[in-house]
């Protein structure tokens, strides 16, 4: 039986068996609370992205709302954390039980790493800027590079360093998609043929290592270069002169300085 209700009158729902509640920011733990207590018939519950809604509150509803919520056969499970993002997954499912952390890191949830959406999501800090941070953020990528068993096929990240995007060429070979921005530290010294887009924004390289990027990434398509300083008119010009492949780039804003090599 299929009820539309508000969360305010619960108690008058016994014999509800399906809720949809997905993409609603302000239900809360204390609704979650109040369907567990009032819907005990309740068999079919969808909640993604409700971002209100943390772990417990999912062991909650797996406790008291269906004995066997928690015991869903794994082609059911993989198929809801899907429609999570890799923040969401760690902040929920991954708090709930042991089962549900190892089905979270199946190859097949690991294929895109983006933290843009948590960045955003943030206000800007000045931890961020900090080694401890980067390695944090290293450590992040060289955890999914193994999680994906080199099925890795996007990454979008910031505040990270070469050494973790090595560790990426070398397990990863189907990357097509590398966006790394606000990481002054990165230059992509790395061979990766495979790779299709990468936005290096913000970052040091300058007018001798471009060209020694575009020949480790001899099929990119598009390149991201803005907020780049070190670079100069010429020096994109003949960096990208190898990219065969290239249908579009975007170039930091030139000034006279920089335009001299400064």
């Amino acid at each position: 039986m299929i009820y539309i209700i508000t969360f305010h009158n619960t108690e008058y729902c016994t014999d509800l068996s399906l809720s949809y509640v997905a993409e609603s920011p302000k239900v809360t733990v204390e609704s979650m609370r109040k369907i567990a207590s009032n819907c005990t018939k309740l068999t079919q519950l969808d909640i993604s992205c409700s971002y209100e809604i943390y772990g417990q509150c999912i062991e909650i509803m797996g406790s008291r709302v269906h004995p066997e919520w928690t015991e869903l056969p794994p082609e059911c499970l993989l198929g809801i954390f899907s429609r999570l993002t890799m923040g969401q997954r760690r902040n929920g499912p991954m708090l709930v039980c042991k089962t549900w952390t190892n089905l979270c890191q199946d190859p097949s949830l690991n294929t895109i790493l983006d933290l843009e959406a948590e960045f955003l999501s943030s206000p800007d800090c000045i931890y961020w800027w900090s080694p401890e941070f980067e390695e944090k953020v290293n450590s992040t990528i060289r955890s999914v590079v193994d999680q994906s068993e080199g099925g890795l096929k996007e990454i979008r990240v910031r505040h990270c360093t070469n050494q973790s995007l090595s560790y990426v060429a070398e397990r990863c070979p189907n990357l097509e998609v590398l966006g790394v921005t606000y990481s002054p530290k990165v230059t992509v010294e790395s061979y990766m043929s495979q790779l299709k887009h990468l936005e290096l924004r913000f970052s040091t390289v300058t007018d001798k290592a471009l060209p020694f990027l575009c020949k480790g990434c001899p099929n990119l398509e598009y390149l991201d270069l803005v907020g780049c300083r070190y670079l100069t008119s010429d020096g994109v010009t003949n960096g990208i002169s190898s990219l065969k492949n290239l249908k579009e780039i975007k170039k930091p804003e030139f000034t006279a300085v920089n335009n001299c090599g400064i």
